[in-house]
């Protein structure tokens, strides 16, 4: 009995895991589902205490398939970077969108804080507003949406194109990225 629980218990994280990878191409290139894009983000944190503090962070991207949470936190495996550099500290998604005009509307996250004997969620939010569009059959990478969580939190949004594409290649098992559009987002202020 309890052999069995562990065994559905082991396929049920595996089949998890396995869907949050992105689907590729027999040419080893991303290749999102049919009618869809592909819209590559990653999403990192900085807290004062990275472990302690179990921080959060999520991006809100509104658009024709409505509203969508990208969710990170320190228990997620990292962005693996190349060589000696830093590994990111949140996770790269590539999430299946329909084609249509986006905005990063917002980020928003949250940290562990301890003042004597009692335990705390602090919460943020960051209005961003990035406008971006997708197209069918379209793969688009929009950077790294960066949350600092503290009591004057802000946000930065910039390509870590080294770091991410290197994690494509060795936890996606992405061959060829040539078909990858490169489109960071960037705040209207910034944009114009």
């Amino acid at each position: 009995m309890i052999r069995t629980l562990l065994a559905l218990i082991t396929i049920t994280l595996l089949v998890g895991c396995a869907s949050m990878q992105p689907q590729l191409g027999s040419n080893g290139q991303l290749q999102p589902p049919a009618g869809m894009a592909y819209a590559i983000v990653g999403v990192t944190m900085h807290s004062y205490d990275d472990i302690s503090s179990d921080p959060d962070a999520a991006l809100e991207l509104i658009g024709p398939a409505g509203r969508t949470q990208i969710w990170a936190n320190t228990a997620t495996a990292g962005i693996v970077a190349p060589g000696d550099a830093p590994n990111g500290n949140g996770r790269l998604s590539a999430v299946a969108l329909a084609p249509g005009d986006y905005v990063a509307s917002r980020m928003y996250g949250s940290w562990l804080v301890e003042s004597g004997l009692w335990r705390r969620r602090e919460m943020v939010t960051a209005t961003i507003n990035a406008p971006f569009s997708l197209k069918a059959g379209e793969v688009v990478y929009l950077g790294d949406a960066h949350l600092n969580l503290n009591f004057r939190p802000s946000y930065e949004l910039h390509a870590e194109r080294e770091r991410d594409f290197h994690h494509m290649q060795t936890r996606w098992g992405v061959t060829d990225t040539s078909n990858i559009r490169i489109a960071p987002l960037q705040a209207p202020s910034a944009a114009q």
